[in-house]
């Protein structure tokens, strides 16, 4: 065989002695930690006797808000009607995963040696999407698929960081806000550290970036369609109501809610659509007591809880005789749910604990959430990235959206997603309304969550602002975060990878009103260590992660529904969502998304279309399905029939009978 060049060969050496090192080490090379000295306290807390898992009450939504916050409202025109919204969303739900399944087949024929990590598409999607929101005019793009915006030529900020594309160009684009990379050169650095060559990995940057464009656009027009008024076709929308959650079926996609999200999500449905809000559920309706552990008391309690569950109840019973008085609240919550199943990647939609939102909220005065959504947020006015499925739950749309008139003053929270060109960009702008308060002398005041990466921009910026008035440091041992799943899942907290910097940026104004002093960094970092998971807990995720997961067997039996403890079981796709390959069986969902690819692979299988059938098991592989044991050829049957027709031959015949 012909000789490998020499510099394939130094990168195969450097890429095998990098694999040899610890996984953790591995990973600390993304980013620069600030290693912070773990104080204890999570420790402590983790183990403290009597502490509950899950706290009386997740969220505040009843507060009344500050005098000083305006009601700040999505714009309704992106919102659309509950049955298109529904269906656009199974669709995009099927785009992803096309997609994602497009990654890992890109990968692997280019010789990955491992599965791509976990959370690598979810980056590129994230870092992609905020590339073409600075390109592209207002609700120009998809709001989830990337691709709408045109490849450009590369600008001399991204060749010189290896970029294939540019895209960050315009305002604060992607490529401004990731060190002069856009965010397919992001993708193709990632890929290359995971051992990919960097030409092969640029490659595969850009058929992702044209794949999604195609996909970006043909749901785009369907968007359209549904807009101007179309009809949406749809399968009707199965609820049952378990001991511990609510789940939804539409069709072959599945999803779950616990009671206490669902009751405060049917709340938040109530203020922003009264005209098409839930009914007030009666509380004498509720059969079954609230659990103790749910407080009576704040938003919502445990009478408000079983009396919304109550009429889940009554909405499951429903048939035509006997409409479901909530069908358009249900509607508005499967698209909800199923849009940020899609994501995947809960540990971007982490949100702090309520005993750090209840130290913000006595000592900072905080009444505006900038980074939220529907299902993390804390208070009743909040923004969040998608204005067309949050708005009909109260959102205000993008916090980048949003006019600085209307945040001119008052106290705010901001805990971006952990993505390099969303941190950059949120620091920035932050500082730009503070300067626009500073110089209008109003009260205007930032509590700025970030991981304590040192490489970014938002770090460097923050730690040297002139509106800083305290930046404190948590230790990644000594805090933990609300999951991302939390909704859905029986242990909210989970434990932070990384430290946490809380800058608190105010201006002269804005100090004096909500000072941050010494007593509110030991009031923070006690909160911080309270929301530590239990060790219990923490043993419990620790096994979860360690077991593959297992499709259910009302499932598995073919179109049956999941029973309670099977459904409690499908906590969906964690912080580690994303990666090709592993034991785990693949889910329904999956397995249904690519039911019409199995039938075409079958079909070709069936007209001797090898080449083709090849190709299409290929695709299904890297997507996580084997094509061979989700559609199994039935060989021991007939191995079965030929071993018993051979043994009939040689039986000896009945007496009688002629021979």
């Amino acid at each position: 065989p012909a000789r490998r060049p020499a510099h394939v060969a130094l990168h195969d050496r450097v890429m095998v002695a990098e694999q040899k090192k610890p996984k953790k080490a591995r990973e600390l090379r993304r980013h620069l930690h600030t290693d912070a000295d773990a104080t204890g306290a999570g420790e402590a807390a983790s183990a403290a006797p009597g502490r509950l898992n899950r706290e009386p009450v997740l969220c505040d939504v009843n507060a009344p808000p500050p005098k000083w916050a305006r009601p700040l409202r999505a714009d309704r025109s992106a919102i659309l009607s509950p049955a298109p919204a529904v269906a656009l969303e199974m669709g995009v739900a099927r785009a992803s995963d096309m997609l994602r399944a497009k990654l890992d087949e890109l990968c692997r024929a280019s010789r990955l040696p491992r599965p791509v990590r976990p959370l690598t598409f979810e980056r590129w999607r994230w870092a992609a999407k905020w590339e073409e929101d600075g390109l592209l005019p207002k609700s120009a793009g998809h709001p989830v698929l990337p691709g709408a915006a045109p490849l450009l030529k590369p600008s001399k900020e991204n060749k010189a960081g290896g970029g294939p594309v540019a895209g960050g160009a315009a305002g604060a684009g992607a490529g401004a806000a990731t060190g002069g990379k856009d965010a397919a050169a992001a993708l193709a650095e990632d890929l290359m550290m995971q051992g990919l060559m960097l030409s092969d990995a640029r490659a595969i940057a850009l058929e992702l970036k044209a794949e999604a464009a195609t996909l970006a656009k043909k749901r785009a027009k369907e968007r359209q369609q549904a807009a101007s008024g179309k009809a949406a076709s749809l399968p009707p929308l199965d609820i049952e109501v378990h001991r511990h959650s609510v789940d939804l079926r539409c069709g072959r996609h599945f999803v779950k809610v616990g009671h206490a999200p669902y009751a405060k999500l049917a709340l938040l449905h109530r203020r922003a659509m009264p005209a098409e809000g839930a009914p007030e559920a009666e509380a004498e309706a509720a059969a079954v007591e609230a659990p103790a552990w749910w407080s009576t008391e704040g938003s919502p309690g445990g009478a408000e809880i079983e009396a919304e569950v109550a009429g889940a109840r009554l909405s499951a019973q429903a048939s035509e005789a006997t409409p479901d008085p909530r069908a358009a609240f249900h509607q508005r919550l499967f698209a909800l749910l199923l849009r940020y199943k899609t994501l995947r990647g809960h540990g971007f939609h982490a949100a702090i604990a309520p005993a750090v939102w209840r130290v913000l909220t006595s000592r900072l005065g905080v009444g505006f959430e900038a980074f939220a959504s529907p299902l993390n947020c804390y208070l009743p006015t909040f923004s969040s990235g998608f204005s067309d499925v949050d708005g009909a739950f109260g959102s205000s749309g993008s916090f980048f959206r949003l006019k600085p008139a209307q945040l001119a003053s008052g106290s705010c929270a901001c805990n971006p997603p952990f993505v390099h060109a969303i941190l950059d960009a949120a620091a920035a702008r932050v500082e730009e309304l503070l300067a626009a308060a500073a110089a209008a002398d109003a009260p205007l005041s930032f509590a700025f969550i970030m991981p304590g990466w040192k490489e970014t921009r938002a770090h460097a910026s923050l730690s040297a602002s002139p509106f800083l008035r305290r930046a404190v440091l948590v230790a990644a041992a000594d805090h933990g975060f609300c999951d991302g799943a939390s909704h859905q899942r029986a242990d909210p907290l989970r434990a932070s990878p990384y430290d946490t910097v809380v800058f608190v940026l105010q201006t002269e104004r804005g100090s004096r009103k909500w000072p941050a002093d010494g007593r509110f960094e030991a009031e923070l970092r006690a909160a911080f260590a309270a929301s530590v998971p239990l060790s219990s807990a923490a043993e419990r995720q620790e096994r979860k992660r360690k077991t593959p997961r297992r499709e259910p067997k009302a499932k598995r039996a073919g179109g049956g529904k999941p029973t309670e403890a099977e459904a409690d079981s499908d906590e969906g796709e964690g912080g580690g969502g994303g990666g090709g390959g592993g034991g785990a069986a693949p889910s329904e969902e999956l397995l249904a998304e690519l039911a019409p690819r199995l039938d075409a692979w079958v079909a070709a299988k069936r007209s001797k279309d090898f080449a083709t059938a090849d190709k299409i098991r290929d695709e299904l592989k890297a997507a996580g399905v084997i094509a061979d044991k989700a559609r199994p050829v039935p060989r021991k049957a007939i191995e079965k029939r030929a071993a018993s027709k051979g043994a009939d031959e040689k039986r000896p015949p009945k007496r009688g009978r002629a021979e």
